[in-house]
């Protein structure tokens, strides 16, 4: 039985060219997924908030958001404090 050398199996112009490809490959699909995550997304709530009607104030549409749920007071957001973040060891 006579030992086949790894050179001999597959030449090096193709082992090199097929880095280059998967390179590539991965490349596009990072830029691809990039991209689809940076593109503005269309929801009807962005639809409907455009072609308000008149009876509906500007404020009233502000205190609501995207999913229709009144929005923290500016004391929440200010004052919250993740005291257990990790553990309750603190």
């Amino acid at each position: 039985m006579t030992k086949i050398r790894p050179s001999e199996i597959t030449p090096e112009h193709v082992y090199f060219t097929r880095r280059d490809f998967i390179k590539t490959a991965g490349l596009l699909a990072g830029g691809a997924a990039l991209m689809a995550a940076c593109m503005p997304e269309e929801t009807p709530a962005a639809e409907s908030s455009a072609t308000s009607t008149p009876d509906q104030s500007p404020n009233a549409i502000a205190r609501e958001d995207e999913r229709g749920d009144p929005i923290n007071s500016y004391e929440d957001i200010t004052n919250f404090n993740n005291y257990y973040e990790f553990t309750t060891d603190k």
